[in-house]
């Protein structure tokens, strides 16, 4: 069953494909889990720049530029859908009805890179393996940590304190049962949302 969860980065899961549609995305429901809550912004014409700040947690520029160009076209496309996956405890977002981003709780222990399944590895291991794939030193912010060549995105896994310290978390911490991983066909942008951060390296 490991092999569905394999991430492919900038490319999904196995068969969860970024790009898919939402109904694509429905019948794979008996491995990745039914939806069991969902949410929808729509970005209506003429006022897609006040949800600028919003949608830019999420989103690129390009994409924005992009979905504003659907704004204008048809604003019953202009939407950001937001599902939570029963079971595996997976979160997908959509723009304009086309898979985004999958992030991955530590309930989704099987979702594996190179072999390794992400939420068993030590947090330092993790680091050096996503490091090695990157190309380059991740972004360090917060509890946060941007591997940008491979546009995946960790939170608490990590934190960068008041001083440019970068502290790696272990399991005495209580934060550390809320770590996440996010993937997405292309990288975060650097904004308010997620600065450009400190540049570390664990290799």
């Amino acid at each position: 069953m490991d092999q569905e969860w394999t991430l492919v980065p900038k490319d999904g899961l196995t068969q969860l494909k970024f790009g898919m549609s939402v109904s694509d995305v429905a019948k794979l429901s008996e491995i990745y889990g039914a939806v069991e809550a969902a949410s929808t912004n729509r970005i209506t014409p003429g006022v897609a720049d006040d949800n600028d700040d919003f949608l830019s947690k999420y989103f690129s520029d390009d994409e924005l530029a992009k979905d504003k160009d659907h704004v204008d076209e048809s604003a019953d496309d202009a939407t950001v859908i937001t599902q939570t996956l029963a079971g595996r405890s997976l979160v997908l977002d959509y723009l304009n009805g086309r898979l985004q981003s999958i992030i991955a709780s530590e309930q989704a222990d099987q979702i594996n890179l190179s072999g390794e399944r992400i939420f068993q590895m030590e947090s330092d291991k993790l680091l050096r393996l996503l490091e090695s794939a990157n190309g380059s030193p991740g972004r360090y912010d917060s509890t946060g940590a941007a591997f940008d060549n491979i546009a995946l995105y960790l939170d608490g896994f990590t934190e960068t304190n008041s001083d440019g310290k970068i502290i790696i978390l272990t399991r005495s911490d209580d934060r550390f049962e809320s770590r996440t991983i996010t993937a997405r066909h292309e990288r975060y942008q650097i904004n308010d949302f997620l600065p450009e951060g400190k540049i570390h390296s664990f290799l």
